[in-house]
């Protein structure tokens, strides 16, 4: 479960290299209040993409219990997915959190984020 501001999202966990690789891919949509957080082992940089991901998403990078910052995504259909354009973070984040399009527009950055494993 992640709260942030009035939004809760519950989200599957991705938290192996091979789950932050499939995440939400494939899926036709993604339900309000669902999600998926993407669990790392140390700050990163990595940037996010939208190959084989067909649902627009909203991202919220977290670090420290803080939103570093968000960015709304939307599906590739390129058959290579280098042609597919990356959504960077704002600076170094520890967990990224997928909702569906729209989800995290109110959030700013340095809101404080709640963090709730099963």
């Amino acid at each position: 479960m992640v709260r942030v501001r009035d939004i809760t999202i519950r989200a599957e966990i991705a938290d192996t290299e091979a789950e932050r690789a499939v995440g939400l891919m494939g899926r036709p949509s993604v339900p309000p209040g669902e999600g998926m957080i993407f669990v790392f082992d140390g700050p990163t940089r990595m940037p996010f993409y939208m190959y084989r991901t067909l649902a627009p998403l909203s991202i919220m990078f977290v670090r420290d219990g803080r939103v570093v910052s968000v960015r709304e995504m939307t599906p590739c259909p390129e058959l290579d997915p280098s042609a597919c354009p990356f959504y960077s973070p704002a600076g170094p984040y520890t967990h990224a959190v997928e909702a569906r399009a729209g989800t995290f527009s109110s959030v700013r950055p340095d809101d404080a984020v709640t963090i709730r494993r099963r």
